[in-house]
């Protein structure tokens, strides 16, 4: 068996491709679920909170899940735990579809999610394992744009379907979509886990690592300052990415009277903020390599994106009215995404560079948050917006954005005194 370091550049991207392309379709899933919102309420007689809770389970899932899968892919390898999640997450659609109520739909979402949460953490993990810190910049990059384009065509391809077939179609294409990458996994992704692909007499003991191996990412999260207040920082606007698929269509709606159709387009402008950040990460790329030592430059464009995204926060909300153009408003997501683009990247980028081979533990441990927040905050979405009204309620988000848009300057100025201490003790 080959060792990683006599691997091609074309099996580490094949590697990195495949892991990119499940976490495309675990995003759209996650995306494209709330545009059902009308249909499946319909068909089931069910409240818009209770709707809410199928994708409440499935990111609860993603967040709680890889606390256990990511540190024991570290030990036992990544390929059989791809190989099973993925065949996993492609079967749960079919109760999905088939669903003659909104129980049977909550409740499988959840194990949907938990198999589909490797999307989220493992594929850092995979990059960092087949590039030097040094070359993870475009991998990281075209992982960031996988996460975006999923998020992007989500809500229009289950809108569309789902106008033209009905709501079921779009669980069936999409677990159809799903069983691709399952293909694409057996067939295609070699093992990237040093552990698992150096000779037996080299590998640590895997029974005593799997003893604690379920909480090394949530002990990391609690007692290393740098990935608690990374993480709570994007957590908070992860959950108000998440909030934005709801207020987004319930905005445009009462402003504007569009359709449900017309609406999904506005997500579009996701792909048009992953372009953006190619332009961010060139940039990011000739920062990092005027000084390869500072690992905190890494966050550099974490900083600008810091400041963007409260500001398009504030333009959506205050421009979302019958008496201005509608294009005010889709600049002001269209920058609000623009911001999180970078920062989700630099967050990824940063926690390989520091954490190298426990970077999917350091992943999974900020994931945890993020995701905790992207399942809770939307179930406060309608009663936040219908009571406060558009205005003040994204005015709110804003705010708090605001709030912690310091985290990445407190990081790049004490990072390194941060990291030393966490090394010390």
């Amino acid at each position: 068996m080959t060792t990683l370091e006599s691997w091609p550049d074309s099996k580490r991207w094949q590697a990195t491709l495949v892991a990119c392309f499940f976490t495309l379709i675990t995003t759209l899933t996650a995306t494209g679920y709330p545009l059902c919102d009308e249909a499946i309420t319909s068909a089931f007689d069910v409240s818009h909170t209770t709707f809410v809770l199928g994708n409440t389970m499935y990111l609860l899932a993603i967040a709680l899940v890889p606390l256990v899968l990511a540190p024991l892919s570290e030990d036992f390898g990544r390929r059989p735990v791809y190989i099973a999640t993925t065949l996993v997450y492609a079967v749960c659609f079919i109760p999905q579809a088939l669903a003659d109520n909104m129980a049977t739909i909550i409740a499988t979402r959840f194990f949907c999610g938990a198999a589909g949460s490797i999307g989220n953490s493992l594929a850092a993990g995979v990059i960092s394992d087949c590039f030097a810190p040094a070359y993870r910049g475009l991998p990281l990059y075209v992982y960031s744009t996988s996460v975006y384009i999923g998020q992007g065509i989500g809500p229009v391809a289950y809108v569309a379907t789902g106008t033209l077939q009905g709501w079921r179609i779009a669980f069936w294409w999409n677990g159809a979509a799903a069983l691709v990458a399952f293909v694409a996994v057996v067939a295609l992704f070699p093992e990237t886990r040093p552990p698992a692909v150096l000779p037996p007499s080299e590998k640590r003991s895997k029974v005593a690592r799997a003893a604690t191996s379920t909480t090394v990412a949530l002990t990391m999260l609690l007692t290393q300052p740098v990935i608690g207040s990374i993480s709570l920082w994007s957590a908070l606007l992860w959950g108000i990415n998440y909030m934005a698929f709801g207020a987004i269509p319930l905005t445009f709606a009462q402003a504007y009277g569009w359709s449900l159709l017309q609406q999904s387009f506005v997500f579009l402008t996701m792909l048009v903020a992953a372009l953006a950040g190619y332009v961010c990460h060139v940039h990011q790329e000739h920062i990092q390599a005027s000084d390869p030592e500072r690992i905190e430059l890494r966050l550099r464009y974490a900083c600008v994106g810091a400041l963007l995204a409260p500001a398009g926060l504030f333009i959506f909300a205050w421009t979302a009215r019958a008496s201005i153009t509608p294009v005010a408003p889709v600049i002001g997501v269209l920058l609000f995404n623009t911001a999180i683009f970078p920062i989700y990247q630099a967050i990824f980028s940063y926690l390989s560079e520091v954490y190298g081979d426990r970077s999917s533990s350091a992943v999974a441990a900020q994931s945890f948050l993020r995701n905790l927040f992207a399942a809770v905050l939307p179930l406060l979405n309608r009663h936040m917006y219908e009571n406060l009204g558009s205005p003040l309620a994204t005015t709110t988000l804003a705010a708090l954005a605001t709030v912690f848009s310091t985290v990445p300057f407190v990081i790049v100025r004490y990072g390194p005194v941060l990291r030393r201490k966490t090394i010390e003790k």
